[in-house]
């Protein structure tokens, strides 16, 4: 099996240090192929390609990777995998994330401000913003959306979108309020769904979110704990 990893460099946004170090750590692992050990031999990586866009907005520059990935490479290029360039990605990530065969697999990662949330969700209503993020801490959980700083997602998955949809995969979804969708990663999970295809969020894959600092999960855990207090205080003796 080959992959291909797409990475958006877009002008004028600078590339964090801990995404370069990260860099070293999960292609040095993946071409070296010590990550296989990870894998059975049918689903070990014999090959990787980068394909990077410097197109600008994010929907636009996402769908330009999905277009050279379907038409630049051939079949044996199994996922294509998108790492963001504000993340840190562990140095296994390209093997945990295929080493299912699953469609659609994220990795773990933060919201970047308080409280420090998963960006994996499960649909709450049928507006763009009605979406909850997840609760799980580990394994891995079935989800609506998430979004693609850390996300493998099979050939198979994009040549179904592109025959339903056509070459939009990512896009803003705008509700009947006129508000759009807080990111262009909620449209490509709506239309993956619409083809049958189930996500999932691998939580054991924990990639940290670059602001002025790295985000990890342990940061959610205080706001979790006096959620969970103030839930249990209100609950009828």
């Amino acid at each position: 099996m080959k992959v291909a990893i797409g990475l958006i460099l877009t002008h004028g946004f600078p590339v964090p240090t801990a995404f370069i170090k990260g860099i070293f750590d999960w292609y040095g692992t993946t071409i070296s192929g010590a990550g296989n050990a990870l894998l059975p031999p049918e689903r070990q990586i014999t090959g990787a390609q980068l394909i990077y866009s410097e197109d600008f907005p994010i929907d636009a520059a996402r769908n330009d990777i999905c277009r050279t990935f379907l038409d630049k490479t051939d079949a044996e290029f199994e996922y294509l995998i998108f790492l963001d360039a504000d993340m840190r990605h562990p140095a296994d990530v390209i093997h945990r994330l295929v080493q299912t065969g699953l469609p659609i697999v994220s990795g773990r990662y933060q919201m970047r401000k308080a409280p420090f949330k998963t960006v994996a969700m499960r649909k709450t209503g049928d507006g763009p913003r009605d979406y909850d993020s997840i609760t799980e801490e580990s394994g891995i959980v079935p989800i609506d959306a998430a979004g693609a700083g850390v996300l493998a997602i099979r050939r198979d998955v994009l040549e179904a979108m592109r025959r339903e949809f056509g070459e939009e995969w990512f896009f803003y979804q705008v509700g009947p309020n006129g508000l759009r969708s807080v990111s262009e990663d909620m449209g490509f999970f709506e239309r993956a769904k619409a083809c049958h295809f189930q996500a999932v969020c691998d939580l054991d894959i924990v990639c940290t979110h670059v602001t002025a600092f790295e985000v990890e999960p342990s940061w959610h855990r205080p706001w979790k704990a006096r959620h969970d207090e103030i839930v249990q205080v209100q609950v009828p003796a």
